[in-house]
């Protein structure tokens, strides 16, 4: 699959396999960074993927969690990987998590400081 989110239209050639989608972005995203994210999300969501997959930061995974949940056309299912557990993320992921998700992967990795989050 070809996608550019960064010219519009975007252009989206899926494959002829089952189409799954694994997004992730900056966890600092500016207002018109977040609505480009919609857009693009909106977009992706058009094709109604088998999974949006994506991760369970604040920030951008949020806004790609909340718009695909928004979006979702026929049965994509969204799928959350997070390093640890939910209940380590920041709270607004937390509630976007058990708003949006249909399915959560924790990875139960404690994450430390050297791992720069």
């Amino acid at each position: 699959m070809t996608l550019s989110l960064f010219a519009e239209p975007w252009v989206v050639v899926p494959s002829p396999e089952v189409l799954r989608i694994a997004f992730t972005a900056n966890r600092n995203l500016t207002h018109e960074d977040a609505e480009a994210t919609r857009r693009a999300i909106r977009g992706v969501a058009q094709l109604s993927p088998a999974e949006i997959i994506t991760g369970g930061a604040r920030g951008g995974d949020t806004v790609i969690l909340q718009a695909a949940h928004e979006y979702r056309v026929g049965n994509t299912w969204l799928v959350v990987i997070v390093p640890d557990t939910v209940a380590k993320q920041p709270y607004e992921a937390q509630q976007a998590i058990r708003e949006c998700a249909d399915e959560v992967v924790e990875l139960k990795r404690k994450i430390t400081r050297d791992d720069r989050f």
